[in-house]
């Protein structure tokens, strides 16, 4: 009987194939790269690595620019700090030749410090005319504006003022008629109670006009004149519109550069009006003898005109006098100018003291006999 047993055509020690479905063929193995692909690769990717080590530092260097452009904005941007003492810096008002200089601070309220001083050095005798003596009342109105010029408050800063200073001298009227000594003294006596009391009403106005106001105060220089003024006190201001101060400005009914050139020249022409007036008189001096005691002629005249030429009063119908002192020529010609009722006295060699109503002036004349 044959064997049944499937002989199988491989050995014990005979590993099958592995080639189950035909043919065993060899698979090519992968060529290893040359020497210049490998070479070309490596450069690539150290090229690729260059360029990241590079953007690195690009990249940092961005971050940090706007790491300081973000501080330098809330640095800038921040509201400012109460307790710090903030120098505002100069405010200016070219049209009155004026310069201020604000500091603030809060200390449980907004504060301030302000100094006004001529802009230029050709503003100081205008500036210091106008602050040494004003003839009238002056103020500032200072406002603290935000960075967009949005006002956040403001205050009204008073010049010292003395309305005393602004009465001008009282005089009669021209007459219209010839008074009587007794008839003048009574009219000047009226003028002069009206003036009082329009004194006393201004000086009560001026009261209620400084009443709970910041005042500047003077500052001298050397030669006693004003050379700036000085003010502080506080300011209306929240401490949220305080910590928002940005700049200042200010205005003012301070007289302008024309106006104060104005007043200096008028100043001025005075000045020299009287100093000519004194050196006239002191020349002429030697020349006057004074008035024997015992007239034999006075009385009241109404001056009529004055002829400069020949220094001539004319006083009344046809009564002249000579005036003997230079600085008596002014006085004729106001007088001519009023038709002032005077009072003469002259002695027994015809020098006569002419007076005006009320006594207020008098000058030396010669009668023209």
């Amino acid at each position: 009987m044959a064997d049944s047993k499937q002989q199988f055509p491989y050995s014990k020690n005979k590993q099958p194939s592995t080639n189950l479905y035909g043919p065993f063929e060899a698979k090519e193995e992968p060529k290893a790269p040359s020497a210049l692909s490998a070479r070309l690769t490596r450069l690539l990717n150290e090229n690729r690595i260059l360029r990241e080590i590079r953007r690195i530092p690009l990249v940092l260097v961005g971050f940090l620019a706007l790491a300081v452009l973000g501080v330098s904005l809330l640095f800038f941007a921040r509201p400012r700090q109460t307790h710090e003492s903030d120098d505002l810096g100069q405010g200016v008002l070219s049209v009155s030749g004026l310069r201020g200089h604000l500091v603030t601070r809060w200390n449980g309220k907004a504060q301030y410090q302000l100094h006004l001083e001529p802009l230029d050095y050709p503003d100081n005798p205008g500036f210091a005319l106008v602050a040494g003596n004003p003839h009238q009342p002056y103020s500032i109105n200072i406002r603290l504006l935000d960075s967009s010029g949005f006002s956040l408050c403001d205050k009204q800063i008073l010049f010292p003022f003395d309305p005393a200073r602004a009465v001008a001298p009282v005089e009669l009227p021209p007459a219209t008629h010839r008074r009587k000594p007794a008839e003048a003294a009574a009219e000047l006596a009226a003028l002069q109670s009206a003036q009082q009391a329009q004194l006393q009403n201004a000086q009560a106005q001026e009261q209620q006009r400084e009443r709970g106001q910041d005042i500047f105060q003077n500052q001298y220089g050397d030669d006693g004149k004003v050379v700036g003024l000085n003010a502080q006190g506080t300011l209306p201001c929240s401490v949220d519109a305080y910590r928002h101060f940005y700049y200042w400005d200010f205005t003012s009914n301070f007289p302008t550069r024309d106006e104060q050139q104005a007043m200096l020249d008028s100043k001025a022409a005075a000045a020299a009006a009287q100093k000519l007036a004194q050196q006239q008189a002191a020349r002429h001096h030697g020349a006057v003898r004074l008035p024997m005691p015992g007239f034999y002629v006075a009385g009241d005249e109404t001056v009529t005109s004055y002829d400069p030429s020949r220094r001539l009063l004319i006083a009344g119908p046809g009564k002249g006098f000579f005036i003997t002192t230079g600085s008596g020529q002014a006085i004729a010609a106001s007088w001519a100018a009023k038709n002032e009722l005077v009072h003469y006295r002259c002695d027994q060699h015809a020098l006569c003291t002419l007076t005006s109503a009320g006594g207020l002036t008098a000058i030396r004349a010669k009668l023209n006999e």
